[in-house]
């Protein structure tokens, strides 16, 4: 039980998850002045990259979403522990 949780919640938001960290540090690194962040997703990792670099620059956030993000058949593949459903569905919401 305690592997199928790790499992999950190294695989939150998705499978990308790995690129978030440097994503924001790209996001950080730019240089000139903007009106907002957007991301799209899938893959949902781009939006709490987003979401992090729009907090930190103090800019307005756009989460442009093509696909649902919780419950989708694809989605479950990763979230295999119901604590960790739980949480996708609150970073949906």
């Amino acid at each position: 039980m305690h592997a199928e949780l790790l499992l999950s919640f190294e695989s939150l938001p998705d499978g990308d998850s790995g690129w978030i960290l440097p994503a924001i540090r790209a996001g950080l690194r730019q240089r000139g002045k903007y009106d907002f962040v957007i991301s799209t997703a899938p893959p949902w990792s781009s939006h709490l990259a987003a979401i992090v670099v729009g907090r930190l620059r103090g800019l307005p956030v756009i989460l442009d979403d093509r696909d649902p993000w919780a419950d989708s058949p694809g989605r479950m593949l990763y979230m295999t522990h119901p604590w960790m459903r739980r949480i996708d569905r609150w970073l949906a919401a």
